[in-house]
């Protein structure tokens, strides 16, 4: 069988099966993985992006339609960006009056909210940790953060304001509870709603 991404080898089908009932269950960013490979597959070349081609006022903020989408390297992840942040340190390195500035051009922000599209382990025969949910409101049993999983980082390492960005994993963090998570029992009254927030 061929070798999968992070040293693991191609399981057989029965060996897939027998893996469905461990706790975490299979890796799904292995190269092997039907689903991994079909976000990989879907990942453009290029992709809109907000570029800054000299520091100034915002004015020097452009919107580049064909800009190259990063790629991560080992210990990185890619996101398909839905959100961002604007920091106000943002709006200082944008105006060149911050102490480090980045090479020109660049794209801004590092906080962004998104889908995990591809992920890359840090070394050959290590998995990409930090994409392991440690439970679940349905369960309580562990599982990995797969492809399409809803994420968040404040450390885009190739800029936020993008389709995509490039992000450690040590940094990315799976969203690990539902919306509904917090909302008040039916009934409860305002003291009780309070009381559930952690609110005296």
């Amino acid at each position: 069988g061929t070798a999968a991404a992070g040293g693991a080898s191609r399981r057989s089908a029965s060996g897939e099966a027998g893996a469905a009932s461990d706790a975490a269950g299979a890796d799904p960013w292995l190269a092997s993985s039907n689903k991994a490979q079909a976000f990989a597959r879907a990942i453009p070349e290029a992709a809109p992006a907000v570029r800054v081609e000299a520091f100034g006022d915002p004015d020097v903020l452009s919107v580049r339609a064909d800009a190259p989408v990063p790629v991560p390297k080992p210990g990185e992840c890619l996101i398909r960006v839905r959100a961002v942040g604007v920091n106000p340190v943002d709006t200082y390195i944008r105006s060149g009056a911050y102490a480090r500035l980045p090479d020109l051009p660049y794209t801004p922000g590092a906080d962004c909210a998104g889908e995990l599209v591809r992920a890359v382990a840090p070394e050959p025969g290590k998995a990409p940790a930090s994409l392991m949910v440690p439970g679940t409101d349905e369960h309580g049993l562990p599982h990995w953060a797969e492809p399409g999983a809803a994420v968040f980082t404040g450390a885009a390492v190739s800029g936020s304001y993008a389709t995509y960005a490039v992000a450690p994993l040590a940094r990315v963090v799976p969203f690990r509870l539902r919306a509904s998570a917090g909302r008040p029992a039916p009934g409860a009254g305002g003291a009780e709603a309070a009381a559930a927030g952690g609110a005296e």
